[in-house]
Formats: C-alpha cells, structure tokens, sequence
C-alpha cells in the first residue's frame, strides 16, 4: 500500500498536539484512517512533542465495530513501527495496552466513568443501563403520565403541540422515534 495523499484538513488534525481533537465527516471520508495516524503519531513521537503513552489517549467513536478496528490497526501499525524502532521496549508496552485502550463508544466510556465514580455521582454500584424492551415499557408509562397530567391541567400550548403531531397516539409515536 502506497502512501497516502492526506488533504490539508486531515493534516491539521493528524499533526494537531496541543489541544483535543473531534473528527467529523461523512461516511468513507477518511475519519477512522485520520484517527489511526493521528495516534500512531502521538505514540511513536512523530509529532514533535515526545512520544504520549496510550494509556494516556481517550479515542470515542459511535460504534464498537469502528473502536474494535481502530484498536486492530493501531496494534498492527505499532508492530510495524517495532520492526524500525530503537525504542522497542516502549512500543511492545504500548502494544500490550492495546487490549485496555480507551478506545470505545461514547455510551462504554460514560459507563467507564459512572462505574469508576458512582459514590461521587450519587449513583448505586449496582446501576444498569435500560435495553429496549425496558426502554419501550418507561416511555410508555412516561407518556401516559404526560397525557394524564394534560388531562388534569389542560395546557393549550401542550394541547397545539399534540395537535401538530396529529393527536395523542400520533405525539406518543413521534416522541418514541
């Protein structure tokens, strides 16, 4: 595989060091490929501010596929540079980090936070997130608290705005998308 020609956007974020970063693009833009040099990159040192341990790298996608191939590819780019490396010690740790990099959704890195931290956030260590059917079973009864309070207190901008979504199944159904 050759090298690739990087646009002077993708640059800027691959060679950005001193500030955090978010990519945002389109789907096939190169967002996954611009994150895994940017890493590379601070890892290795090629940045020019000394080499950042990964253990010091939080990388946030919107799905695990995306997070599991990031973490694939950062391994393989690592081994690569390995093989030229005068510092081998240093990338063979940064390889074995790999498997616990922050590298994840956005929802597994709250998780992370919420279960490192519960007794500050107030919350049970025991806390669990809701799946679908508990999602479907909340919002239903949230709704019909919502629709009795209108009810109860008739509020005539509550009232346009069930109008707006075609009446009280046609808002519930909106609101459940």
């Amino acid at each position: 595989m050759g090298a690739i020609n990087w646009t002077k956007e993708q640059l800027e974020v691959i060679n950005s060091v001193d500030a955090n970063t978010l990519v945002s693009a389109s789907a096939g833009s190169g967002k996954t490929a611009v994150m895994l040099e940017r890493v590379v990159r601070l890892i290795t040192g090629e940045n020019g501010k000394g080499k950042i341990p990964l253990k010091r790298i939080i990388m946030v996608t919107f799905n695990e596929s995306v997070a599991s191939e990031l973490k694939s590819k950062i391994g393989a780019r690592l081994a690569k540079e390995l093989a030229n490396s005068n510092d081998r010690e240093y990338l063979r740790e940064q390889i074995e980090d790999i498997p616990l990099a922050d590298i994840s959704t956005l929802h597994s890195l709250c998780s992370t936070i919420i279960k490192n931290n519960f007794e500050y956030l107030g919350i049970e260590p025991s806390y669990s997130i809701v799946d679908e059917d508990e999602k479907q079973v909340l919002f239903g009864k949230a709704i019909a608290n919502v629709m009795k309070e209108y009810r109860e207190n008739y509020d005539y901008q509550i009232d346009i705005l069930i109008n707006y979504f075609g009446g009280e199944k046609g808002f519930a159904a909106t609101l459940s998308n």
